[in-house]
């Protein structure tokens, strides 16, 4: 891929390797705007169906908030839909350009289609007025759960060390002193909710009083009067922030029969800079 500039919408900064992007602008009428595809991300020599060529396959486009997986074909997969965002695409290209060994699906194509009318007053991240679409080329195996139980303890080992490598890989990714996605955005990971500040933030003290809000909002009275502690906890300043997946789990480990990982997907919630410890903090089966 070249090194052009990738474009973004109003909705998303995209950053890292890209190629020429084809921009469309919405068409309006004097009642709503017509729903529109506009282009961030098209690989050289790819040519990516839109939504009525999808439509005409079989593949539903009207308006999903659903998040949606597809085959296109032997060698494609699409995910898309009102849950699906720029971001994950972005993130994809990050991960080509800083951290090569790590084995993720090549990205293909992204673009957004809409905007659709939604139940929802605002638009938000959980719940777009557009759908994203994003093609990345198939990879073969099935998710990590799937074979487990099928392999010996040499097997399992191999696997374990592997993912030790993908992960020292990340931590080698070029960050700055900020906990936030890429290139100084927004926490993207579900410890804060959607509607309180998602930083970035400028150190990892500012982070956890975020998390402490959040925590408290959710907490039933009795359970306030711990806030001494929790701040005590989420007290050290001096964790190391690293690059981080956000949603590890086995579904996203992606290996064949002889337990090889071909990728990890699903990198919609990766944080991209991030404290040691707060995947943990959220959810243990995530890292």
């Amino acid at each position: 891929m070249g090194e052009n500039k990738v474009e973004a919408s109003n909705d998303d900064k995209t950053y890292g390797p890209g190629a020429d992007l084809e921009m469309t602008e919405n068409v309006e009428t004097d009642e709503e705007k017509l729903p529109s595809r506009t282009a961030h991300y098209i690989c050289p020599d790819y040519k990516a169906l839109d939504p009525s060529e999808l439509h005409d396959r079989g593949i539903p486009t009207n308006g999903t908030t659903r998040v949606e997986t597809v085959e296109v074909s032997p060698d494609v997969t699409l995910k898309y839909g009102a849950n699906v965002t720029v971001h994950e695409a972005n993130n994809i290209l990050w991960l080509e350009r800083y951290a090569p060994a790590v084995p993720v699906p090549k990205l293909l194509a992204c673009y957004t289609w809409g905007p659709f009318k939604r139940r929802v007053d605002e638009p938000n991240e959980y719940e777009s007025e557009n759908e994203t679409y994003i093609f990345m080329s198939s990879v073969k195996g099935q998710p990590l759960n799937i074979y487990w139980n099928e392999f010996d303890r040499a097997t399992k080992r191999e696997i374990t060390r592997r993912l030790k490598d993908i992960f020292v890989q990340l931590r080698k990714m070029p960050n700055e002193r900020y906990v936030g996605s890429f290139k100084g955005g927004p926490v993207t990971d579900r410890i804060l909710r959607f509607w309180e500040e998602r930083g970035a933030f400028e150190s990892v003290q500012d982070f956890h009083n975020e998390v402490i809000v959040s925590i408290e909002k959710d907490a039933i009275a009795p359970m306030i009067g711990l806030r001494p502690f929790i701040s005590e906890i989420l007290s050290r300043s001096d964790l190391q922030i690293v690059i981080t997946h956000g949603n590890l789990q086995a579904s996203n480990i992606i290996v064949d029969k002889k337990g090889y990982i071909t990728a990890i997907t699903d990198w919609s919630q990766s944080a991209g800079a991030m404290p040691l410890d707060s995947q943990a903090a959220s959810d243990p089966g995530a890292v």
